[in-house]
């Protein structure tokens, strides 16, 4: 048995404060899902948002739009501008404004009471008038930002501004979920889009000023990935990436910088030293069970490893998988002298256990051999097979 013995510092790690956390939800099989695929190619220039990925995850930026039909990948493009009846003021005789501005809806009265005009009137009459929206609830309201205008209908409700036109959002996740972020006059703004529904499975979509609203097949409410987390969500090309549709809304630590959010794929974390970055599969379930104790994650998982392996790096460990030894991390002066030895590329291979404790030190092994760090010299040496 040959021994080489290699010197090093046992590194310090930064631990990440173990906090109750509900269930995140990783789907795919055990192994990472890109593992035994080629890793998916970044998203084409027009298909990444403009917003900073490590920009806090309260700005309102929004992340460039969604394809308008079919599954190709979203672009920045703007929508179209509408057409001058659109876009003209919804009447010259508007309704006086409300004594409140946020929007309310009156009990429904006889439809012939109420007036349907201008840019307003004529979204009304393209969504399909009554037959489609319902019969309106009041007049239109021009006491939005700027300016706007919106009118009440059965089904939901048209928004109109000189900038963003006249666009319906309905009576389902998305309108209450617009209720819930204060409309117009909240971080969303109004409405750039009407709803699309040609995401993967039959998901849906609606576009505003401050970002996108999701809603998932089976109908769950809208989500609104937004700010740092929001931005990655988009560079990883929405939900016809890795992560799919969002599961949750993004959730912080009291008193703390950290956030994160769960997707039907994994989840993305951020903080201001981090950025944002994914998590998910065989690596964010082997993180999990340690606890989040090896720190936050400082990039996604990259799967260019020998034979089809991953690996991802957190503050504290660099987390290693393959098909043929599983999710090990590789941390401090075992780290180091892994390093040297060209990590998985090298003659040892891949990790097969995590670190372990033995009567001078640490010990790790790996297919092509054995790592052992001893405690009180701090120097490393390496048992080869």
């Amino acid at each position: 048995m040959r021994v080489t013995t290699v010197r090093g510092h046992r590194s310090a790690l930064r631990i990440l404060s173990a906090c109750a956390l509900g269930a995140v939800l990783w789907g795919g099989a055990s192994g990472p899902a890109s593992a035994t695929t080629a890793p998916s190619p970044p998203p084409s220039a027009t298909g990444i948002a403009t917003a900073s990925a490590t920009a806090p995850p309260s700005d309102t930026a929004g992340a460039a739009a969604p394809p308008v039909t079919g599954t190709a990948s979203p672009t920045d493009t703007a929508p179209a501008p509408a057409s001058s009846a659109a876009t003209a003021s919804p009447s010259d005789t508007a309704a006086a404004p409300t004594a409140s501005a946020t929007p309310t809806a009156s009990a429904t009265p006889p439809a012939t009471d109420y007036a349907v005009r201008g840019a307003i009137g004529a979204k009304y009459a393209a969504d399909g008038g009554a037959s489609a929206l319902g019969a309106p609830l009041g007049n239109e309201v021009c006491t939005g930002p700027r300016g706007g205008c919106y009118q009440w209908f059965t089904e939901g409700l048209i928004w109109w501004s000189s900038t963003t036109g006249a666009h319906t959002v309905r009576n389902d996740g998305f309108r209450f979920r617009y209720e819930l972020e204060n409309w117009a006059w909240g971080p969303l703004g109004y409405p750039l889009w009407d709803i699309e529904c040609s995401a993967p499975g039959g998901g849906c979509y609606q576009r505003f000023e401050g970002g996108i609203l999701w809603r998932d097949p089976s109908g769950n409410p809208a989500t609104w990935p937004h700010g740092g987390i929001g931005a990655r969500y988009a560079a990883l090309n929405w939900a016809w990436g890795p992560l799919g549709y969002p599961a949750g809304d993004e959730q912080c630590y009291p008193g703390s910088t950290t956030c994160w959010e769960p997707f039907g794929g994994g989840s993305i974390w951020w903080s201001p030293s981090t950025g944002a970055h994914m998590v998910r599969g065989a690596i964010g379930s082997a993180w999990i069970a340690d606890g989040w104790a090896l720190g936050l994650p400082l990039q996604d998982e990259q799967c260019t490893g020998p034979r089809g392996g991953c690996y991802q790096w957190f503050q504290g460990a660099v987390y290693w998988w393959s098909a043929g030894s599983g999710t090990h991390y590789v941390k401090g002066g075992i780290k180091a002298a892994y390093e040297r030895l060209n990590w998985a590329w090298g003659g040892l291979g891949y990790p097969l256990t995590n670190e372990y404790a033995v009567s001078t030190g640490q010990r790790q092994d790996f297919q092509g051999g054995s790592i052992l760090w001893d405690w009180h010299s701090g120097a490393t040496s390496v048992l080869w097979h």
